[in-house]
């Protein structure tokens, strides 16, 4: 009941009380353990944020694939940007690395989920973010939050539903593990970027490893593989598109998409 209760308040920093009690109960319930992280998180409590996100890690709920995208994820991100994340994997993972490892600590992480809370929403106010004038947490508030933001160096993790892009598909542009939100077209630049990304900075061990699991996350680096290989066949660097070619399959291998991403890269 505790447990419910909190949940469907859909982040309302109002019910700690209930979930506090629920925790009570049965500390070891994974689903209290996940809203323990949230709460935390929301009220920037790093000390507790990070004993509950150990425990996700402890229990499989965020396992090392994950951290070890989400490491990639926060390196694909502007020097003191804006992550605008969704869900469990990208959000949690990349809080892990912040909070417990001390990864890019000069990005703000935003989890598009606890927008749903007040607490969250003034938290980005002081911050200095301005907040649409919306109780619906959708497609409608995101892109009105990107266009009132856009000073904020904003990145939009892929994870997020693809549904979301279309109303600024003409705004974003792919940098690494993001999309980069921009007003206006940048003039150069994106392109070293990645090729910086791919060669110097990200630890690629999603791609490199051989353990089965998020396997899903490894389709993620395509969209930035697929562009550098474009670039390189233009520059007439055959070695670097046969490198990335390897690259490509192999992750097509394990995402179990090699028809698929091979009609894609045709495009390219």
């Amino acid at each position: 009941y505790n447990l419910n209760k909190y949940v469907i308040g859909n982040y309302n920093t109002n019910n700690y009380s209930n979930l506090k009690s629920a925790e009570q109960i049965n500390p070891n319930s994974e689903e209290v353990i996940k809203q323990m992280a949230a709460h935390n998180l929301i009220m920037d409590d790093d000390l507790k944020s990070e004993l509950y996100l150990k425990k996700l890690k402890d229990n499989q709920q965020l396992d090392l694939q994950s951290i070890d995208y989400c490491e990639d994820l926060l390196e694909s991100t502007p020097q003191n940007g804006t992550l605008i994340t969704h869900g469990m994997i990208d959000s949690y993972g990349a809080h892990y690395n912040q909070i417990t490892n001390q990864k890019r600590t000069d990005v703000e992480i935003i989890n598009l989920d606890f927008l749903q809370s007040k607490t969250y929403q003034q938290k980005l106010i002081n911050k200095g973010y301005i907040i649409p004038e919306t109780n619906n947490i959708d497609i409608s508030f995101f892109k009105e939050f990107c266009d009132k933001n856009s000073d904020k160096n904003i990145a939009l993790s892929l994870t997020i539903p693809k549904d979301y892009f279309i109303p600024i598909i003409d705004k974003i542009y792919v940098v690494g593990l993001v999309f980069e939100y921009h007003l206006n077209e940048p003039t150069s630049g994106l392109m070293e970027k990645n090729k910086s990304l791919w060669s110097e900075k990200m630890n690629k061990a999603v791609i490199l490893s051989k353990e089965k699991g998020t396997i899903k996350l490894a389709s993620n680096y395509l969209p930035m593989l697929l562009n550098l290989r474009k670039y390189f066949k233009e520059k007439g660097d055959n070695p670097k598109v046969l490198e990335i070619d390897r690259q490509i399959e192999m992750i097509s291998k394990k995402c179990n998409k090699t028809k698929k991403i091979s009609k894609i890269k045709s495009s390219y």
